[in-house]
This record gives structure tokens, C-alpha cells and sequence, in this order.
């Protein structure tokens, strides 16, 4: 019950360091909007909020929560993955809400690639949702898809990549696009292009992306020197991809 949770988030005011409503079906756009309007009471203390699956991030749901992010001046963990009526407009809007504070966001669903008319700039409908400023520093992003592969059509991955992964590039440290599929010359370029831009990246994640040799080759060498850990199973990765591999092991030493 939304109203109910929303009067203990009130209680705790003070106290309360994180909200976890993950994989709460019950939990309708109505409830959700009931606890957004309680959270500014938590603004100075709130570190972590997770709706992972609740499917309640769409439409109004959307609206209330981004309206209560821009309140949220300590949380740094947000984890809105799971929500498949979110898409690509309405995470557009979330991650313009960020406070600077946020640090770690958990975003991927399967419908999240799937909104081929949309561009940066613009909601489903055409209407503008405004740009997505780097507003804070957005260390660990996720777009992954856990149990299932999503393929992302080629104008949807380029709108994604340019339009949100961008404007964070210059601070992020993780980048997960697991089980999204990135068949495609297209897709591996836009990725690569992106990567390219992240300066600080220490770690990414592009398991079972379906990228092929020759993108899988662009994207190792579009790695900045500061990688860590580059995680490339269950894709096309062959004599391309290996001799950029050796490249990259051999300027850096090391290379998880």
C-alpha cells in the first residue's frame, strides 16, 4: 500500500538510509506517486532508493519520481532496472533529475531499446524532454538486461549512446550493457563511440551483446588506459578482436 509506506517514510524521517521496493508487483503508479511525495522528507538522509522491477516507473509514476529526485540531496544509488513501461524517454527525464550527488545508476529493462522513435530531445510522443546534463558525477552506470537478450534496433542504440551515455561519459567508471543486443556495424560503432569519451572507465561490461569481430576490435581499441576489466563473452570475437586484445594487454600490462 503506497499510502502506507509513503506515512513510514514520514515516520523515519531522520533515520532512514535506504528505500528498498524491489520486485514489489503491487506497487501501482498510484502508490509509487503516494511515496515519491514522501521522500523530500528523507532529502538529507536518504542514500539509496531501488523500484528494480516494480513496473510502477511509467507515465505518472515517472513524473512523481522525478519531481522527488530533484529533492534528494544525499541519495548516491538509484536503481529504476526491471521497469519496462520506463523506456528511453522517461529514463531520459529520471537521469536529468539526478542530484549531484548520485553515483551509482541501475536503469536496464527490456523494453528500454526497443523505442525506435525516440531522440534526444524528444519523448515518444515528439514533445521535448529537455537535454540530458551531466549534472553530478554518475560513476557506475547499468543498462544491462539479466535473463533475457533484448535486440536493440541500430537508431535506438545511437540515440542512447549520444543522448544519455554521453553526457555522463567524462565521470563514469562502470558501463554495463549485458544481453543487450548490438548486432551491427552501426551498434559497435556507436558503442565504441562512446566508450572513446569515458576517460576514467575502469570496467565494461558488454557480455552476450551479439557485437561482431570487427566491432568487438573498435570497441577494445576505443578503451582509455585507465581499464580495468573488460567482460566480451558470448560475442563474435575472433582473429580481429584477439589481435586488438593482445595490443591492449601488451600497452597495459594487465587487463581483467
Amino acid at each position: 500500500d503506497g499510502a502506507a509506506l509513503a506515512e513510514l517514510c514520514r515516520s523515519l524521517a531522520g533515520s532512514l538510509r535506504f528505500v528498498d521496493l524491489s520486485d514489489n508487483p503491487g506497487m501501482d503508479v498510484r502508490g509509487l506517486a503516494a511515496v515519491a511525495a514522501a521522500l523530500p522528507c528523507l532529502r538529507q538522509t536518504l542514500l539509496g532508493l531501488s523500484l528494480r522491477g516494480t513496473g510502477a516507473v511509467r507515465g505518472a509514476g515517472t513524473a512523481a519520481l522525478t519531481a522527488a529526485l530533484e529533492q534528494l540531496d544525499a541519495l548516491e544509488e538509484l536503481d529504476v532496472s526491471g521497469n519496462d513501461g520506463l523506456g528511453v524517454a522517461g529514463l531520459a527525464r529520471v537521469v536529468a533529475a539526478l542530484p549531484r550527488s548520485v553515483r551509482v545508476v541501475r536503469a536496464g529493462s527490456r523494453e528500454l531499446f526497443e523505442d525506435a522513435s525516440w531522440r534526444p530531445g524528444q519523448s515518444r510522443e515528439g514533445r521535448p524532454t529537455g537535454r540530458v546534463e551531466a549534472a553530478g558525477r554518475v560513476e557506475n552506470l547499468d543498462l544491462g538486461v539479466r535473463g533475457a537478450h533484448v535486440r536493440a534496433p541500430a537508431v535506438v542504440v545511437e540515440a542512447v549512446m549520444r543522448g544519455l551515455v554521453a553526457p555522463l561519459a567524462p565521470g563514469l567508471e562502470r558501463l554495463s550493457l549485458a544481453g543487450v543486443q548490438l548486432s551491427g556495424p552501426v551498434c559497435g560503432a556507436a558503442l565504441a563511440k562512446a566508450v572513446r569519451s569515458m576517460r576514467a572507465l575502469r570496467s565494461l561490461n558488454a557480455r552476450g551483446c551479439h557485437l561482431s569481430d570487427e566491432s568487438v576490435a573498435e570497441v577494445v581499441r576505443a578503451l582509455p588506459p585507465t581499464t580495468e576489466e573488460l567482460d566480451v563473452v558470448l560475442n563474435g570475437a575472433y582473429d580481429k578482436a584477439g589481435a586488438a586484445l593482445a595490443e591492449a594487454v601488451g600497452a597495459r600490462g594487465a587487463l581483467a
